[in-house]
């Protein structure tokens, strides 16, 4: 295991040495971003979000659109004002909430309005049925 950002003291040339030299795989836990660690994709394969841009709400929105397919979402501008949960959120009794660089949360869609709230007041936020027997 190995942390992106430890390899930043390094020289590039220094790091891809390294990767090539000890590892025959990636698997990232995380986004790697360009500032913690850029890799050429050709060093190793890498098995995880290759990027932060991969793991954007855009992106999501932009793959639910292209395959026509995808749980019930709703993309809240930054300052909009709720003042109850639509009722397409209704169908689960969880919600998952994507607000801005932060990770998402699933919240009980009941007790979800406040909290949608606050966070709808700093950034857009991305709110989706939350469908999985995990959470059912």
């Amino acid at each position: 295991m190995i942390r992106g950002e430890s390899l930043t003291n390094l020289d590039e040339g220094a790091r891809l040495r390294m990767i090539q030299r000890g590892y025959k795989l990636l698997i990232t836990m995380a986004p790697l971003s360009a500032e913690a660690c850029s890799l050429p994709p050709s060093v190793v394969p890498n098995l995880g979000t290759p990027s932060v841009e991969m793991a954007t709400t855009w992106l999501k929105l932009f793959l639910y659109e292209l395959a026509e397919s995808g749980p019930p979402a709703m993309l809240l501008p930054t300052g909009t004002i709720l003042r109850r949960i639509p009722s397409l959120f209704w169908t689960s009794q969880r919600v998952l909430v994507t607000h801005g660089t932060h990770e998402p949360m699933i919240l009980h869609t009941g007790n979800s309005l406040f909290t949608i709230q606050e966070l709808v007041t700093s950034a857009p936020v991305l709110i989706q049925v939350a469908r999985s027997l995990a959470y059912e």
